[in-house]
């Protein structure tokens, strides 16, 4: 159990501070940017059930004489939900450009919330999985709560960071 363990907190902690990395070690130069497409479609539903809408976020840019079109509103996540609470048609923004890959633009070039969650977490959780690797404080009382509270503290990031997650989500999906 202890292996699923190491390697579910690695692929957390890996995965977070990939994205984290290279949001802030990837070359963005800004460029203006005008919104060609953004709105929110009803998708057909039975009417007892709460609406749900698909959102289409689109702009061009102009990078080195040479124009793109991009749908990608944040560095990580689905969030053209917000684009289109934010921005309309014809809209002028910034979008910044990888210098690397021209052709990959976002509008909020700061990795979503849940990378950082996703970091934090699989810290905690390496930590507490190295904790089983030390038998000779495994008998020690105040070893005991440290671990145990240090499980309650995993628990408690991932009950809250999921509701928080699905609240932001379902905020973001039904409103503008």
């Amino acid at each position: 159990m202890r292996q699923y363990k190491a390697l579910i907190s690695l692929v957390c902690l890996g995965f977070g501070l990939a994205v984290i990395g290279q949001s802030v070690f990837i070359p963005f130069e800004p460029v203006p940017a005008k919104v060609t497409e953004s709105n929110l479609t009803a998708l057909p539903r039975s009417s007892d059930r709460p609406p749900r809408y698909r959102s289409s976020f689109t702009y061009e840019y102009i990078y080195r004489d040479r124009q793109y079109t991009s749908k990608q509103y944040a560095y990580f996540g689905r969030n053209r939900g917000e684009a289109v609470c934010r921005y309309n048609v014809g809209d002028t923004l910034t979008a910044y450009v990888n210098q690397h890959q021209p052709s990959f633009a976002v509008i909020n070039r700061h990795p979503s919330v849940f990378a950082y969650a996703l970091a934090i977490l699989g810290s905690l959780m390496l930590v507490h999985t190295l904790l089983d690797y030390v038998p000779a404080l495994a008998n020690q009382r105040w070893f005991q709560k440290i671990y145990a509270r240090l499980g309650a503290l995993i628990g408690i990031t991932v009950f809250f960071g999921g509701l928080a997650y699905f609240g932001y989500y379902l905020v973001l999906a039904t409103h503008c």
